[in-house]
């Protein structure tokens, strides 16, 4: 009798998300990407304006000196171009439920 294969069975495991309610949730509103090959590096960083007081005489004098407003990096990824389109997926989701639960004529 020839040896047969083995049919390989299918096991689902749920992730545990270790130190999810630990880790901080940090705004972000400065993206940049680069590609390299079959890589993808995504940079998340947070920028705050700088503030300025005084009267709109004294703000421009200060505006004028400044020559570079700073990004914060907050986290990098590395990701494969698989990965990469799953969390596009996974945003383009999120957003069509939370566009869906919406209230009609909010925006």
């Amino acid at each position: 009798m020839a040896d047969q294969p083995m049919e390989q069975e299918s096991i689902n495991v749920p992730l545990e998300h270790v130190g999810l309610e630990e880790t901080p949730i940090v705004f972000v509103n400065q993206f940049l990407a680069q590609a390299q090959q079959d890589e993808f590096i995504l940079i998340l960083g947070q920028v705050a304006p700088p503030l300025f007081a005084g009267t709109p005489e004294e703000q421009l004098v200060k505006l004028r000196t400044v020559t570079s407003v700073r990004s914060n990096v907050v986290a990098r990824f590395a990701l494969t171009r698989t990965r990469l389109d799953e969390l596009i997926a996974t945003l383009e989701d999120i957003r069509t439920r939370a566009d869906a639960s919406r209230p009609r004529g909010e925006e």
